[in-house]
Parts: structure tokens; sequence; C-alpha cells
């Protein structure tokens, strides 16, 4: 069961990575200092190491707390070509452009990234490849994950995200659709 000390602690850190978050979506990753986080909720910098390594944990933590917001509202639908649009939707918004598409190579390394870009996203186009009823092998799904990853880095840094997402998302329908379907196997 969990104490006072321990809810406040929590507490504390849920403060923390959304104040974090309003700073690095505002200012970029490397613009934003651990005096500044500290500064948005009153804590010293020996607080902030209680709860955090460095900077880079504490925007490793906004950046998971932006993807389980993302697989939250993505997973609401069985249907996958909704979610997909509904991915889109969260790439064009500004605080998830800058926290995970155009900050997060940088911020967390690329392997680091790929790394959590795989445990976040890899599972979900596997399994909205199957709901497709199309082909879902490791392969396709890895090839189909990278292809929708950089399709919403396209839409992070477009200059005309509303006109540049409706392109997006239509070669990416038509990609997805095209894919051979589960029951039909090609021998190599």
């Amino acid at each position: 069961m969990a104490t006072r000390r321990d809810a406040a602690a929590m507490q504390t850190r849920a403060d923390l990575v959304e104040k974090a978050t309003a700073l690095f979506a505002t200012n970029g990753f490397t613009a934003v200092s651990i005096d500044a986080i500290c500064a948005e909720i009153g804590l010293s910098r020996g607080g902030f190491y209680h709860h955090f390594a460095d900077k880079v944990a504490c925007f490793e933590a906004v950046w998971v707390a932006q993807q389980e917001k993302l697989l939250a509202s993505t997973n609401k639908s069985a249907d996958a070509v909704e979610n997909l649009s509904r991915f889109l939707d969260s790439c064009s918004e500004p605080v998830f452009s800058q926290i995970c598409l155009i900050d997060a190579p940088a911020a967390l390394g690329w392997e680091r990234w790929r790394e959590l870009e795989n445990v976040y996203g890899l599972a979900t186009i596997t399994e909205g490849l199957g709901s497709l009823g199309k082909i879902n092998n490791q392969s396709t799904s890895k090839l189909v994950f990278a292809t929708i990853i950089e399709a919403a880095l396209l839409l992070a840094h477009a200059e005309d995200p509303a006109s540049e997402r409706q392109e997006i998302e239509m070669a990416l329908l038509a990609m997805v659709t095209g894919l051979p379907d589960q029951d039909r196997r090609t021998d190599t």
C-alpha cells in the first residue's frame, strides 16, 4: 500500500513531467534547463535528481507520457484506418510533434529513440495490419512502421502540415491496402 510519502513523490514526478512537457514543447529540448523545470514547480535541483538522473531521463519520461497518450487515442477503435488517421492527427499537434518527432532522436539518441519506438509502436502496427487482414510478419511490420515514422517526421517538419497530412494519409493508405492479404502467401 502506498504511503502519503509515496503518493507525494508520485505527484511531484507527475508535476515534473507535466511542466517539462510544456517547456520542451514550447522551447525545444536544448533550450530547457533543469533549473527552468524546477522553477516551474518550486523544486530544488536535488528534488529533481531524486526523480530523474538527468535532463535526458526527464525528457524520456515526457516522451513516454506522450506515447501513452497517443496509444490511448489510437487504440479506441478496432478500425486500423481510423487509428492511422488519429496517429497523423497527433503528429500534427505541436506538443507531440516537437517532443516526439523533432527533439526525440537527438535528445534520446538515435538508438534509444528507435528502441522506444519499437516498444510503443511496432506491436500496434502489427496488430493493425492483422486487423486489416494483411500479412503482418515481423519484416512487413517493421517496414510499414518505418514508413509511418518517416511520414510522421515529414509531417512534423512540413511548412503546411494540413495539406501535407492529406497527401501523407492517402499515400500510407494506398501502401497499406496494397499489401498482400494474410491468406495469400508468396514463396520466394
